[in-house]
C-alpha cells in the first residue's frame, strides 16, 4: 500500500507516439504529478473509474503546444482518494471558470490576441489559476497569493501540505503553520 502506478504517453503532431513509460510512484509523488504536471497545465480528466475490487483509475489528457500527453494513475482506492478528491474539485472549478458569463474567463479570453493563443495558452492559464485556487481551498489557505515563492513553488507547497493532511494525518492548522507566508507590507 502507498504506491500508485503512473503511465505517461505522448503524441506529437502526426508523428508516431513516443513509447509509453510506466513507473511506480508514492502517493505523494503521484498527487504532485497530477496537480503540478497535468492539471496545472490545463489537463482534463477524461476517465475516472472505481472497480468493485477496491481499485481506482484516473486518466488525464493534456494538450501542450503540438503535443498530446495522456497520464494514467492506477492504484488502491485508499491510496487514490486524494487524487480523486483533487481531480473532482479541480474539474468542477475549471468548468465554472470556463463558463461564458464568468468575468475571469472573459478576462482571460479578452487578454489573448488570437485564436492560436486561445487554443494553446488558455488551458494553461486557466489550469494554473484553477489548481492554485483548488489546492488552497482544500488545504484551507484563504490567500494563496501571500505564500512565499513563485506560483509553481506555491502550488507544490500547497500540494505537499494537502498530501500531509490526507496521507500523514496532519491537521489543517499544522500544515498551515508550516507554510511560509510573505510579511504584510505596512502601509
Amino acid at each position: 500500500m502507498g504506491y500508485i502506478e503512473y503511465t505517461h504517453k505522448r503524441v506529437r503532431g502526426n508523428e508516431d507516439p513516443f513509447p509509453a513509460t510506466t513507473s511506480s510512484r508514492t502517493r505523494e509523488d503521484a498527487l504532485e504529478s497530477l496537480v503540478v504536471a497535468e492539471l496545472a497545465f490545463g489537463g482534463q480528466i477524461t476517465a475516472c473509474e472505481l472497480t468493485p475490487d477496491g481499485k481506482a483509475f484516473i486518466s488525464v489528457k493534456t494538450h501542450v503546444m503540438n503535443c498530446v500527453d495522456t497520464a494514467e494513475f492506477r492504484g488502491d482506492l485508499e491510496d487514490m482518494k486524494a487524487l480523486l478528491e483533487v481531480g473532482a474539485y479541480a474539474d468542477g472549478l475549471v468548468r465554472s471558470v470556463l463558463t461564458t458569463d464568468n468575468p475571469l474567463s472573459k478576462a482571460v479570453y479578452d487578454a489573448l490576441p488570437n485564436t492560436f493563443a486561445i487554443v494553446h495558452a488558455a488551458p494553461i492559464l486557466v489550469g494554473g489559476i484553477s489548481m492554485m485556487i483548488a489546492m488552497a481551498a482544500l488545504v484551507g489557505v484563504a490567500h494563496p497569493e501571500k505564500l512565499k515563492g513563485k506560483t509553481t513553488e506555491r502550488l507544490r507547497d500547497l500540494t505537499v501540505a494537502y498530501g500531509l493532511m490526507r496521507y500523514q494525518g496532519y491537521s489543517q492548522q499544522e500544515v498551515i503553520s508550516m507554510l511560509i507566508f510573505q510579511e504584510e507590507q505596512s502601509k
